[in-house]
């Protein structure tokens, strides 16, 4: 599509190789290649919405300022379903849970995934420290926000009124825990 072709790579005895082998352990077999190519159809990926939202999160700065930071989400499923918040690894976004959105919203759950702040289409402040902590900030905030602010007081806390399934892939793994 974009005048890039892929190569079919092969060792000097004729074994197949891959794109990551060293160039002179291999060569480059055009006409198959070509072949390949002209004989495969693409593989088609599940129907995504590539729709997003943004949470206005409040949050202090460094320098102690409250400021407004825009949050980039996704949301899909029944509104009465089962809340879950995905969240992604270091260097990744929404996007990286492109296809368990199917089939989370097939099985009944309301699917939240966030890009964190500083990733993806969320705001990239320069004036703010970024940490576990902060970022577990964000995913508490987030879920109370999602709930309507219909919240279930307690003495020591304030939590949310339906269970919520937080799952996440590295950084976001661990921020989960929080």
């Amino acid at each position: 599509k974009n005048g890039v072709r892929p190569q079919k790579l092969f060792y000097r005895d004729g074994r197949p190789g891959n794109a990551g082998h060293r160039l002179n352990d291999a060569i480059v077999d055009q006409q198959e290649e070509t072949a390949e190519i002209q004989e495969t159809e693409p593989t088609k990926s599940p129907r995504v919405r590539r729709k997003y939202e943004t949470f206005q999160w409040n949050h202090p700065n460094d320098q102690g300022v409250e400021t407004t930071y825009n949050i980039n989400y996704r949301v899909e499923g029944k509104v009465d379903g089962p809340p879950i918040l995905l969240v992604h690894g270091f260097g990744a976004s929404v996007g990286h849970f492109r296809y368990q959105f199917p089939t989370l919203v097939e099985a009944g759950y309301r699917v939240y995934a966030i890009d964190l702040l500083g990733f993806g289409a969320s705001d990239k402040p320069g004036n703010v420290e970024y940490s576990i902590e902060l970022f577990t900030d964000l995913l508490k905030d987030f879920v109370l926000e999602m709930e309507d602010q219909e919240l279930v007081h307690s003495s020591t806390s304030t939590l949310p009124k339906k269970k919520w399934v937080v799952a996440g892939n590295s950084i976001g793994g661990l921020v989960s825990l929080g």
